[in-house]
């Protein structure tokens, strides 16, 4: 390679007298060229782009990637633990946001989200024993996938992989 740049430099210095290349030399002294000026090009490039962003202001647009929320409930998670037996509630939602997701399916909510409201509604027995509750969440920064989980045994009950229970909203 050392050789084929010698040599490149040979073929392009005027003073001196043109060389005799083989055809092999030519085309490695072609490829060298093509090579050495697509380098000056993208410098080229880079430095209008830098002289471009330190006079005139910048109007870079940053798109956030949605973030992902996956209801990754399943049954045996929602079994509550009695004295008497264990129990699996008739009926059982949880939302994201006030939009309610099936288990198993997904939602998206913007990037730049920060905080997510999780609701749950719960119903034992045909609706003897009821109720649920909705919780914020602080979102960790820069995620793009968010399952959400449960435990009976849990204080918030809701469990985000990638967040933190802040509060519980009261309406």
């Amino acid at each position: 390679m050392l050789s084929y740049l010698f040599l490149l430099a040979a073929a392009t210095t005027p003073d001196l007298p043109a060389p005799d290349f083989t055809p092999e030399q030519t085309q490695a002294i072609q490829e060298l060229t093509a090579i050495i000026v697509q380098d000056n090009a993208i410098d080229i490039v880079l430095a209008e782009a830098a002289t471009s962003t330190t006079t005139q202001p910048s109007q870079v647009v940053v798109i956030e990637q949605p973030i992902t929320i996956t209801n990754a409930i399943e049954p045996k998670m929602l079994k509550y633990k009695h004295w008497t037996g264990k129990y699996s509630p008739d009926k059982f939602a949880i939302s994201v946001n006030g939009t309610e997701i099936e288990q198993g399916k997904t939602c998206s909510i913007p990037g730049n989200s920060s905080t997510v409201e999780i609701g749950y509604t719960y119903s034992f027995m045909n609706g003897m024993k009821s109720g649920g509750r909705r919780i914020s969440y602080q979102l960790n920064e820069n995620i793009t996938q968010l399952n959400i989980t449960f435990d009976w045994n849990n204080d918030w009950r809701v469990i985000v992989d990638n967040g933190k229970a802040v509060k519980e909203v009261v309406s």
